[in-house]
């Protein structure tokens, strides 16, 4: 769209499908067509819930840090219950209960709010609330998106990742641990995924090359030892006593790294 003298000339992109797309005169004849009813209907939702995306996203930070899915997870409770409880005005958490249940996290019978299956199966992923308290960093970087996205800011995501960006200094203990502890509770996530599409039956020694001892001596371990007991594992670094799974590496003269066992404790 371009504007010369006050003259708004019509949108016209490039290409048929876009022109008619953005046509509010083929909008409205695709809105009492069945078959395009039904396309401009998902499409119509899809803006939607591009324009309320933000908006859920805070309401679920409320949810969690409020910790209102855990107060509901013994029974319902009416907004007032819970306002008195959290020290919130009444008609917020009206609000932010009514937000809950727009999500489906919630289930609303007449003045009673109870945990939905959904907020149930929330409650059950390991690490998502902290997953979902890490976002607010992430939002405050994106409080001014035109700016970020030219450059403009420092962003404090940046802080989370020196290894990846380039330490900028010293970084606070506390955040160091509660990025720690967010990235260990999410590696109970990619080992339930990865083992459950990597067949480890037939497998004799398994190799961790460049890990952590969170990879094989946390969930990756315990689930292959599952999947496999006889499976030996062996990191690629030297003297990692401490591990529960008591794994034992030597350094050999190539520089390379050789594990003679791997015995669990």
């Amino acid at each position: 769209m371009t504007q010369q003298d006050g003259y708004v000339a019509p949108l016209r992109p490039a290409g048929l499908i876009n022109r008619l797309a953005a046509s509010p005169r083929f909008q409205s004849f695709a809105a009492r067509v069945p078959v395009l009813r039904t396309i401009a209907r998902r499409e119509g939702a899809a803006l939607f819930d591009l324009m309320q995306g933000f908006v859920n996203s805070q309401m679920l930070v409320a949810l969690v840090e409020l910790r209102v899915l855990h107060m509901l997870a013994d029974g319902g409770a009416t907004p007032d219950t819970l306002a008195a409880r959290l020290n919130v005005p009444p008609e917020r958490m009206t609000v932010l209960l009514q937000a809950g249940a727009a999500m489906r996290l919630l289930r609303r019978k007449g003045s009673m709010f109870f945990l939905a299956q959904r907020g149930a199966a929330f409650l059950g992923v390991a690490g998502l609330e902290d997953m979902v308290r890490h976002h607010t960093v992430l939002y405050g970087d994106l409080s001014d998106p035109v700016a970020f996205i030219r450059g403009e800011t420092t962003p404090a995501l940046a802080n989370f990742w020196p290894y990846v960006f380039g330490a900028t200094g010293p970084m606070d203990p506390d955040i160091s641990a509660r990025y720690s502890k967010l990235m260990a509770d999410s590696q109970t996530l990619v080992a339930q995924e990865a083992l459950g599409v990597l067949p480890l039956k037939g497998a004799g020694q398994l190799l961790d090359v460049g890990g952590v001892r969170v990879h094989f001596c946390g969930p990756f371990g315990r689930g292959i030892l599952r999947c496999n007991w006889r499976c030996s594992i062996c990191p690629m670094w030297c003297g990692w006593r401490s591990c529960p799974m008591t794994l034992r590496a030597t350094a050999v003269p190539s520089g390379r790294m050789r594990c003679p066992t791997a015995q669990t404790s």
